[in-house]
């Protein structure tokens, strides 16, 4: 299984690892690297099946995608770096950080699930995810995404034509099979609770939400209560898209130096 670690931005010091969402590439940040200034580099992954890298082959669970780009970075990192992740994109960065903590000096999870800890939520959650997968290989990718698109939790009845548009055409060279396997294996119903790794970590950790993502605002102020250290910062106007719905709100929060 191949990796792709995109520079977006080159710089003297080692920075930023960004981590996109499901559906999503190394190229959903590069809006916000242009509204930013700095000098310290910013990488972004491209999570297996997704972008430029190849398919989850041989790591079906969650536990193995994080050993193997643990390993990879481990390899290809000049030194602790920010981890910024989005969405799936955040619960990688969070099983990283529990895995391999000496790649990161901070981390910001956006839109980010620590983990289940109600096991009949995690059965219903895979059994849900399992039926999106064979729908991922089996229909057309319009249908797919339109259905995808309007669950709840991305609250897109507030979305305007454009931005339906720019999201749905970001997917335009999605791999249906390979983020079928990418969404079996890293399913959240797959994934080690981490809420109690959130509440000890010593790294500094940022989490952001869409004020109208109403599950991941009480999520993120759980975390926080549970360990006070922790930074909430809500995006007015936005749902669980943050990333691509308030680029620039997004961009002011995050502050690459």
């Amino acid at each position: 299984m191949s990796i792709t670690l995109r520079t977006l931005r080159s710089g003297s010091a080692s920075g930023y690892l960004l981590v996109h969402g499901f559906l999503g590439s190394s190229r959903d940040w590069q809006e916000i690297v242009r509204m930013s200034a700095g000098a310290r580099e910013i990488l972004a992954l491209d999570l297996p099946g997704h972008g430029e890298s190849s398919a989850p082959v041989g790591a079906t669970s969650f536990e193995g995608i994080i050993e193997v780009l643990g390993r990879g970075l481990q390899e290809r990192l000049m030194g602790p770096v920010h981890g910024v992740g989005y969405s799936l994109g955040g619960r990688i960065v969070v099983g990283l950080s529990q895995r391999y903590p000496d790649l990161f000096s901070s981390l910001t999870l956006i839109s980010t699930f620590p983990g289940y800890e109600d096991e009949h939520e995690r059965a219903a959650r895979l059994a849900s995810d399992v039926d999106w997968a064979q729908r991922f290989k089996k229909n057309s990718m319009p249908e797919v995404l339109r259905d995808w698109y309007r669950q709840p939790i991305f609250a897109s009845e507030e979305w305007t034509a454009d931005l339906w548009s720019s999201i749905v055409s970001r997917c335009v060279d999605v791999r249906q099979e390979s983020v079928a396997e990418m969404l079996l294996a890293t399913s959240s119903a797959k994934m080690p609770s981490y809420w109690k790794h959130l509440e000890k970590t010593h790294h500094p950790l940022q989490l952001i939400v869409g004020e109208r993502d109403k599950k991941y605002v009480g999520i993120a102020r759980e975390v926080a209560r549970r360990n006070p250290r922790n930074e909430v910062s809500v995006v007015a106007e936005a749902g669980h898209s943050v990333l691509l719905e308030k680029p620039f709100e997004l961009a002011k929060r995050l502050c690459f130096q």
